[in-house]
């Protein structure tokens, strides 16, 4: 019987088909293209790439920025102040107040300026509390005091108006000696970073449509920089037509508070006066405030131990 035996494959082809000479070949391939990359400047443009994103760049638009070097720091806060008084006649923008100048950050001296700058020991150093503690006072002010108020926190450059409401910066408050009000409401919250707490004051309507009448101040805690408590508080005054909303910002150093004016006045809330009789709505009532002699004015003040 005859067999048939398949004619063989040239020495060529079974090398190439070799697994061995599979993997020798991607080695080799490998080790050349590892030469190839060191005698090129090709990892220096991957080194580049990589420290660039290294490290973290403070987010722009914050209200005050903390600079080592004092000349950059005032114009940048130049810059952010004209920027802001161009909102003068806009209804309802957010306010977004510079911050106030902390004595015990200060290095040497601050150059003169109409605008006030923080210059910090170091702006690369971070000081951050996981909490803080912050009142919240609705109060009845004088109108003579709080044009005291009003003028001292515009000459520091920490005083915003707008059309529908103002809000400032007092530094060293508890110094002042026209701090007399008549307080309406007072409350402590604890917040965390990053946190934000809603303060209600006032009742929701019975009738099918269940709506809020009264006042809402939400407040957030974003940063504590170099001492400095970062942060936003929005207001609200609901009534049965309209909701308008008063947000601003603030920067707060050891001392300092941020006050509000214009959230709610003498002709807020004109057929639910009978309704409203919770704290502080008995300013409602207050013929000082009827007949424009004194504001009702929101202090946000942080606590120290």
């Amino acid at each position: 019987m005859l067999s048939y035996k398949p004619k063989a494959e040239p020495l060529v082809k079974r090398i190439l088909q070799s697994g061995l000479f599979q993997i020798s070949f991607l080695i080799v391939i490998a080790v050349l293209l590892g030469l190839y990359i060191i005698r090129s400047d090709q990892p220096q443009k991957w080194v580049q790439k990589i420290t660039h994103f290294q490290g973290v760049t403070k987010p722009a638009g914050r209200a005050a920025n903390i600079q080592n070097n004092n000349q950059s720091s005032l114009k940048s806060n130049n810059e952010e102040v004209t920027s802001e008084n161009e909102l003068q006649d806009l209804k309802n923008q957010e306010i977004s107040i510079p911050v106030a100048p902390a004595q015990a950050l200060i290095t040497n001296s601050v150059p003169a300026s109409g605008n006030v700058a923080l210059v910090a020991k170091s702006a690369d150093t971070i000081i951050e509390s996981t909490s803080s503690s912050f009142r919240l006072t609705y109060a009845e002010v004088s109108r003579e005091n709080l044009a005291k108020w009003i003028n001292d926190s515009s000459n520091a450059g920490l005083y915003q108006n707008l059309q529908e409401y103002s809000a400032g910066i007092l530094t060293d408050f508890r110094k002042r000696s026209d701090t007399m009000m008549t307080v309406l409401l007072n409350t402590n919250k604890k917040l965390s970073l990053g946190q934000s707490e809603t303060v209600l004051s006032g009742l929701i309507t019975e009738d099918a449509s269940s709506q809020m009448l009264g006042l809402v101040s939400a407040i957030e805690y974003r940063t504590n920089e170099n001492g400095v408590l970062h942060g936003s508080i929005l207001v609200s005054r609901n009534n049965r037509q309209v909701r308008e909303n008063f947000p601003a910002e603030y920067d707060l150093p050891r001392g300092a508070v941020f006050f509000l004016i214009g959230a709610l006045k003498s002709n807020s809330f004109m057929n639910e006066k009978t309704r409203l009789t919770m704290p502080p709505f008995q300013i409602l009532r207050s013929p000082d405030f009827m007949t424009q002699k004194t504001e009702f004015v929101i202090i946000l003040e942080p606590e120290y131990k």
